[in-house]
């Protein structure tokens, strides 16, 4: 299954590298299974960030995206049962390129894939 929550800037309210507020948004998960966030880095990405992945306000994953690297990472956030959810996603940057020493915004699309979770003797 897969949820596409689409391309959205944030605009950074913090005087330093970790910008406030969290992008939130509220997903719908109509099975359990496991849960993986694809953050998709936009070409106009001119600094590294390093994203925070989060579940119902807890830390599930962070992912480093590199100045010029415009790719995209599955992240498996674990296991999700069904039900209404927040995902939060916080970026922190790093000095270079056109960060100066504060991130002032970043963005990318976010797309959600759910798999139906294994049976337990088929789990490592």
């Amino acid at each position: 299954m897969l949820q596409e929550l689409g391309n959205k800037g944030i605009e950074c309210t913090s005087n330093d590298q970790l910008c406030k507020p969290r992008r939130e948004e509220q997903i719908k998960v109509k099975e359990d299974g496991i849960l993986y966030a694809e953050y998709i880095v936009p070409p106009g990405h001119c600094s590294t960030v390093i994203i925070y992945f989060y579940v119902d306000n807890k830390l599930k994953g962070r992912e480093e995206y590199q100045i010029d690297n415009y790719k995209s990472v599955k992240k498996d956030l674990g296991f999700i049962t069904k039900g209404t959810h927040t995902l939060a996603l916080e970026a922190k940057g790093v000095t270079g390129g056109c960060n100066k020493g504060k991130l002032n915004s970043w963005g990318g699309e976010v797309n959600l894939h759910i798999l139906p979770d294994p049976p337990i003797f088929c789990r490592s």
